[in-house]
């Protein structure tokens, strides 16, 4: 859950009985907090986010760990490990991607180093990103 001290300064927060989890949108996170379980949406986020859903949010300087990353999110300097990407015009950034070899990242990445992860058809890998490969 966020922490009281989180630095949120405006947001509209809902609980959802039905699924139990809480979901944030319109907000602003600016300091590197611990956020876990929580669904973003339209959201400025810098966060330490673990098992997060973020939709069409704007993502800087944060650590994602075992996120979904849905659609229309905005990703920069950031690590991104073990994700889900279940939408689509995801933009990733300057930023480090591994993935397990069974998700399939589905973004359009710049500047990017990506260690593990296969890639959607609709993804797109600029020439800066760098695709490491592992031998057998």
């Amino acid at each position: 859950m966020v922490s009281v001290g989180g630095g949120i300064t405006e947001a509209v927060i809902n609980y959802d009985t039905r699924r139990k989890v809480v979901q944030i949108k319109d907000a602003i996170l600016k300091k590197s907090i611990l956020v876990e379980g929580v669904e973003f949406y339209q959201s400025s986020i810098e966060a330490d986010a673990k098992n997060c859903l973020f939709e069409g949010c704007t993502i800087r300087n944060s650590k994602l760990n075992e996120c979904t990353i849905f659609s229309n999110n905005s990703i920069k300097n950031s690590k991104i490990i073990d994700c889900d990407y279940l939408g689509g015009a995801n933009e990733i950034s300057s930023s480090y991607l591994d993935n397990s070899e069974k998700k399939v990242i589905n973004a359009e990445l710049k500047e990017c180093l990506v260690n593990r992860g296969k890639f959607s058809m609709s993804s797109s890998i600029d020439k800066k990103t760098k695709v490491l490969t592992k031998l057998a």
